[in-house]
């Protein structure tokens, strides 16, 4: 008996299933949105693409993508309108450039899907989540959002990026709506799938419940720190007025919260302070009140700042973060090592210097090393606001020895939009990774507590004035993924790239020139690592190989 093909779906149901997945992540990502939507989101945009070949396959994936990224991050209209000379027309050109640019990764997973079914057979769920995962990994972000973070508070199943990193969890994902999408095809092999499924769910539920009974127990050992968290909430607009209007200015403001901290609670032993709450060193002229406080109560503060150095032509803007100890003695500062793209500098500005003027901010100097702060609790690693968006810094942060992170940020060019909380969801996300506690200071909000489990509890609400007052268990946890870096990913690579490059060898891979241009579009990646420069060998190696895997497919036929 002869099968029969699936019937077709109409081309405004296949829009509509592939913009609105890409749509879908945003109403799925917390702390706004409903993470259980996960599981089903893309299950329909897989069968669409699972039915394309050639230019319409990967026209497909970058809708999927695209939308994905414009659902994620609207809030650069507004935020560009504002910190920029651009008005809004030209703001709303940047989030569409913005979403095409960063949602073509997604191409190489919508091309990629049809050689993979018919390359892998009944067992396609696999090596189709493998391609997502790889993709998404390959593929350079600005602000990095991955799938498989929408668990992030789940650690019952989440934790397991411990082990496989952040491609774990996006590749469990994924399965879920690739085998969703199996069973809506009545596809005989669908309980197979389902059985692959029920075992790697089952191996990232044992795995996170070790590592949760590994993080009780560091947790019972070690005696909690009584922490206040000062968040202030003023925006650029209110450090002019207060300029203008009290003689002591930003400082006075900030200074009188501590004060009020520490004489309602005398157990308070650590105050942390916001990216940019100080604007000159802790020890200027001008900071004088809050140091005379430290040493009076006999607290420390940890805090970010800004300030300059040097003169004239050399002066410099450096912004990072300082440690202030309870007799006074102010240690070396670490210097943030990286930089916002267009907000903190502008790419390529030193060889177009016109470019600079978009900003109409000054540029600041990166760092050029890692900075780590003995203290009676551990050592101690700053992340000032973007760092906390970069795991592979983080992680050599973690192997040079930080016990926990502070995170002290400003997050109020956001605007009044979601992407605080995906912020701080990206940098709950970290402390999962990495084994570490994380104290999260942020001038407009949010401010929280986070745990080695990635859950940031108690947490402030956005734009109000706040003091968290909280006692913290500084208990690190080691795990794999310190280790072994990205290990996971080279894995689902290798098996979806070298799936792809086997479908190109028997002429499966479908037209030759969509794959041409997946080929262009991975030669580009290398040129995005000035955002992230703290690139290991592995992930070159890896790109190296995906490479050569788009070459491979490009043998097929000629359209």
């Amino acid at each position: 008996m002869t099968e029969q093909p699936p019937p077709p779906i109409h081309p405004l149901a296949a829009l509509a299933a592939l913009a609105g997945g890409g749509l879908a992540v945003s109403w799925a990502s917390p702390p706004t949105g409903v993470p259980a939507l996960s599981l089903v989101m893309w299950a329909p945009a897989i069968v669409v693409l699972g039915r394309l070949t050639g230019w319409r396959a990967f026209l497909g994936g970058w809708l999927l993508g695209a939308c994905m990224q414009a659902g994620l991050f609207p809030w650069l209209v507004p935020t560009i309108v504002r910190f920029s000379t651009i008005p809004l027309a030209g703001a709303i050109g940047v989030l569409v450039l913005y979403s095409l640019l960063f949602g073509l990764g997604w191409a190489v997973f919508g091309l990629g899907i049809k050689p993979l079914r018919e390359t892998f057979g009944s067992w396609w769920p696999v090596p189709v989540a493998a391609l997502g995962a790889a993709a998404e990994y390959l593929a350079p972000h600005l602000f990095p959002t991955p799938l498989g973070e929408i668990w992030t508070e789940t650690p019952q199943l989440f934790l397991i990026v411990s082990l496989t990193g952040l491609a774990g969890a996006t590749f469990l994902l994924l399965l879920v709506n690739c085998v969703l999408a199996q069973a809506l095809e009545r596809d005989p092999g669908t309980g197979r799938s389902a059985a692959v499924l029920a075992a790697c769910l089952a191996v990232a539920a044992g795995w996170s419940q070790l590592h949760l009974g590994t993080i009780e127990e560091a947790e019972a050992g070690v005696e909690p720190v009584r922490v206040a968290v000062i968040q202030p909430h003023l925006l650029d607009e209110d450090r002019r007025r207060v300029r203008a209007e009290s003689s002591t200015g930003v400082i006075g403001v900030i200074t009188d919260l501590v004060r009020w901290a520490v004489d309602d609670d005398s157990e308070i032993q650590v105050v942390v302070l916001p990216e940019g709450a100080l604007n000159r060193r802790p020890s200027h002229a001008t900071n004088d009140r809050l140091t005379r406080l430290v040493e009076d109560r006999e607290f420390e503060i940890w805090t970010g700042a800004q300030w300059r150095v040097g003169k004239g032509e050399d002066r410099k803007l450096l912004g990072g973060g300082w440690r202030i100890q309870a007799d006074g003695t102010i240690d070396p500062p670490h210097q943030k090592n990286v930089l916002i793209p267009f907000g903190e500098y502008m790419p390529l500005a030193d060889v177009f210097p016109a470019l600079q003027a978009i900003t109409g901010r000054s540029t600041t100097t990166a760092g050029d090393s890692l900075q780590l702060f003995e203290t009676d609790w551990g050592r101690l690693m700053f992340v000032v606001c973007f760092e906390a968006t970069r795991p592979r810094y983080l992680r050599q942060g973690r192997l040079a020895g930080a016990d926990f992170l502070v995170n002290v940020t400003y997050e109020g060019w956001f605007g009044d939009t979601a992407q605080a909380g995906l912020h701080l969801r990206v940098a709950a996300s970290q402390s999962a990774l990495l084994g570490v506690p994380q104290i999260r200071a942020g001038a407009t909000g949010i401010s929280a507590i986070i745990d080695a489990r990635g859950i940031a509890s108690p947490r402030t609400v956005n734009f109000e004035p706040d003091v968290l007052v909280a006692d913290v268990r500084l208990a690190p946890v080691p795990t794999p993924y310190v280790r072994l870096g990205d290990w996971f990913a080279g894995v689902v690579l290798l098996l979806s790239f070298g799936g792809l490059a086997w479908a190109g060898r028997k002429g499966q891979a479908g037209p030759r020139r969509p794959w041409i241009v997946v080929g262009v579009y991975l030669l580009t990646v290398p040129g995005a690592f000035h955002i992230d420069p703290h690139v290991p060998p592995l992930e070159l190696v890896l790109w190296g190989a995906a490479l050569l895997a788009a070459v491979i497919a490009a043998r097929g036929r000629v359209a």
